[in-house]
């Protein structure tokens, strides 16, 4: 495993499952009835005994197709459960009915770490029963050792594990002469010269920064604002413009107004894929992982399903079709060996991509990241 990977782990949740006690225990939410949901049921995961419907809520969008046809289909044909969905996912919403005593959700998807943080200490959530889930997964034909250790957290489940990694132009830089290898070249200008584009937050561009400052994965946190904001006044001269909407990044770099950007893993696979762009490299080394959840909400009215539902997620099949679509797999390590071969370059979760990222502390990001979006705004702003 590549050294600077190694303490901050190739697994995608240790170091948000490790720092959730950091939290202290979840504060109460309020008095809402509903604390059955936290109490394990006597009797035994048992797949053959569930029954009823299940409720899904999702972020939406066109992975619900791509879920509609393997993990809800195999979920469905494995219980005989119905699985009603509904989108989008909102937090302030899981909290009113978290609060009110009437919850609609199974299941829900919370989008950053950030907020699952923030639903854990707001006692929002279920508190996971690991080896129930565990139960379930191997009812449904899954292999409990070929799962990432802490992928199952405390109060959720990893949900297309991402990174913000290099993208660039092969154009520029083809295939059979000096290519970027690591997010840390968009500082490479002698080597790579051209402009270059980062995303307009200060998220993920604050660690690439120090990474390019010769900052190890281990010394990664807590994160040197300043020294970081530093760095990033070196790239100011190469800087061609700062992106927002993840198309956008592949837009810049598609016209020519770039010659590499910061990017979200899916989004060159997708424009591979779709619009048929054939010329994006990637560079995976020094890049950022985080994750989503799926998580299940306090008072949830079938958590039993929710079990089921979640364990089905994590099925090497499952996270296979979906890598190979949109490039998002799961924690599974089975997956790998599943994922088509020109998808493996996009997907963060595969091996060898997945050993040279560094994991995001989302609890210093929690605590730290309205300060730290503030100080990059005003850097910014003042270019």
């Amino acid at each position: 495993m590549n050294k600077k990977a190694a303490t901050t782990t190739p697994v995608v949740f240790m170091a948000v499952a490790s720092l959730i006690a950091a939290c202290g225990e979840p504060t109460s939410a309020g008095s809402s009835g509903n604390d059955r949901a936290n109490e394990q049921p006597d009797s035994p995961a048992d797949i053959e005994s569930l029954s009823g419907s299940v409720n899904l809520n999702t972020s939406g969008g066109v992975v619900d197709e791509i879920w509609e046809e393997s993990w809800w289909a195999r979920f469905m044909d494995e219980t005989g459960v119905e699985i009603r969905t509904s989108s989008p996912a909102d937090l302030s919403r899981l909290r009113a009915q978290v609060e009110s005593g009437n919850v609609e959700w199974d299941v829900t998807e919370i989008s950053t770490g950030g907020q699952y943080l923030e639903a854990v200490e707001q006692d929002l959530l279920t508190e996971l029963d690991q080896e129930r889930f565990r139960e379930y997964f191997e009812q449904l034909g899954g292999d409990g050792d070929d799962l990432m250790p802490e992928a199952v957290a405390t109060h959720g489940i990893g949900h297309a594990p991402f990174a913000t990694i290099l993208m660039f132009d092969e154009r520029e830089f083809p295939e059979g002469e000096p290519q970027p290898s690591s997010v840390t070249d968009l500082w490479n200008v002698e080597e790579f010269p051209g402009p270059r584009c980062i995303h307009e937050q200060a998220l993920y561009n604050l660690e690439i920064a120090l990474a390019a400052d010769g900052v190890d994965a281990d010394d990664m946190y807590p994160l040197d604002v300043e020294r970081a904001i530093g760095k990033l006044d070196e790239l100011v001269p190469h800087i061609a413009t700062f992106w927002s909407a993840g198309a956008e990044s592949i837009q810049l770099v598609a016209d020519g107004e770039c010659v590499m950007s910061t990017v979200w893993n899916g989004r060159p696979f997708g424009a591979q894929n779709e619009d048929d762009i054939d010329y994006l490299g990637v560079a995976w080394e020094a890049g950022i992982m985080a994750s989503s959840y799926w998580v299940i909400p306090r008072g949830a009215p079938n958590p039993e399903s929710a079990y089921a539902l979640l364990a089905t997620y994590q099925l090497p099949e499952v996270g296979a079709s979906t890598a190979n679509q949109v490039g998002y797999g799961n924690t599974n390590t089975a997956t790998d060996e599943l994922i088509d071969e020109d998808a493996r370059p996009f997907v963060a979760t595969y091996g060898p991509n997945l050993e040279v990222l560094t994991v995001q502390d989302e609890q210093w990001w929690y605590e730290h990241g309205e300060s730290a979006e503030e100080r990059f705004s005003e850097w910014r702003l003042a270019q």
